[in-house]
């Protein structure tokens, strides 16, 4: 019993990875489509703007409820993905994979019209996720 046990705990740790790393990768050309619309990580008048990190924030409360910080102090991880499900993984992924697509269809340029149009992602997202 305590073998399977095992095999069934490496298993799932597998596939966990797996999902880590498909996200990872929908995360990376999600964060490439903003550079290549204007994202920008600066400080203005004394004011951060980071479309990265704006977009990052937007799509973990879309997924789990929380920021990222919120996420890292109240689970106690470093790497706030650590703390998602495999269905979270997917979700997320999913998402951002959309998200990356409605950038270069829609191609909105600079910081505020990525995150308009990356809300209104979410939004439909949401709208379905809530329907089924």
């Amino acid at each position: 019993m305590n073998k399977k046990a095992d095999r069934n705990r490496k298993v799932a740790a597998k596939e966990q990875r797996q999902f880590r790393k498909s996200a990872a990768r929908s995360n990376q050309l999600l964060n490439s489509k903003i550079h290549q619309h204007g994202g920008v990580a600066l400080l203005h008048n004394g004011k951060r703007i980071n479309t990265y990190a704006t977009v990052a924030d937007m799509n973990n409360i879309a997924v789990k409820g929380k920021m990222a910080q919120v996420i890292q102090a109240t689970v106690g991880v470093k790497q706030t993905r650590d703390a998602y499900s495999d269905f979270e993984l997917a979700q997320i992924e999913f998402l951002e994979m959309l998200e990356a697509r409605i950038l270069d269809r829609k191609k909105p340029r600079g910081h505020a019209e990525i995150v308009r149009a990356i809300d209104e992602a979410i939004a439909d997202v949401d709208a379905l996720l809530k329907k089924y």
